[in-house]
């Protein structure tokens, strides 16, 4: 079991609040301010939980009981020490509550691309530009929320495709990689989030 505590000012208070563990070996439940907040297993990704209806301003209380067993030992079941515990990096953070909730990018051999950005309700457009790894822009954008494309997830979508005529392919060799940039903007046209991610 572990216990701790941190802080939480008022601005992170605005948004929704988010707990996420990176890594932790192999199942565990959760607690914040005495409340049980759930349940994850599967020790190599991450694990996230909104708090946001637990949390308080100032200290609060984390509680965290792990688990070296459960179904899930088995699925992963590799070649390695077996051990129980925090593997990796934990952390709070607060999101928009008018944000990119997800991006999906491929782009082929041919230098063609498509880009999915999967938005709360509220974000109206989204502005993106595809960079080079010499901060040339490549491509560049806006693309309109359609609230009738839902994804898996209901949420809404801006799609874009196209092409970057000369595009620079990745290989071990030659690791040539591009920063997809993305603006979340509201029917204001006010900016509420901003992400990116590299693909090649």
């Amino acid at each position: 079991s572990y216990v701790t505590t941190f802080d939480l000012n008022e601005p992170l208070l605005e948004h929704p609040v988010c707990v996420s563990f990176q890594g932790v070996e192999q199942a565990m439940y959760l607690w914040l301010n005495g409340h049980f907040v759930g349940y994850s297993e599967d020790s190599k990704l991450e694990a996230r939980f909104d708090i946001t209806k637990f949390v308080k301003l100032g200290e609060n209380t984390i509680a965290l009981e792990i688990f070296r067993w459960c179904d899930g030992t088995y699925v992963e079941c590799q070649d390695f020490w077996r051990y129980a515990g925090i593997a990796r990096d934990i952390y709070v953070f607060s999101r928009a509550k008018q944000r990119i909730e997800n991006i999906h990018v491929s782009g082929d051999a041919d230098g063609r691309y498509s880009i999915v950005a999967e938005t709360t309700s509220g974000v109206t457009k989204v502005r993106w530009q595809i960079v080079d790894a010499a901060g040339e822009i490549a491509a560049s954008g806006d693309a309109s929320v359609n609230v009738k494309d839902k994804s898996e997830n209901g949420l809404s979508c801006a799609r874009v495709e196209g092409g970057l005529p000369a595009a620079k392919l990745w290989t071990a060799e030659t690791p040539n990689l591009y920063t997809l940039e993305l603006i979340a903007l509201n029917k204001k046209g006010v900016e509420t989030q901003t992400a990116s991610l590299k693909f090649g």
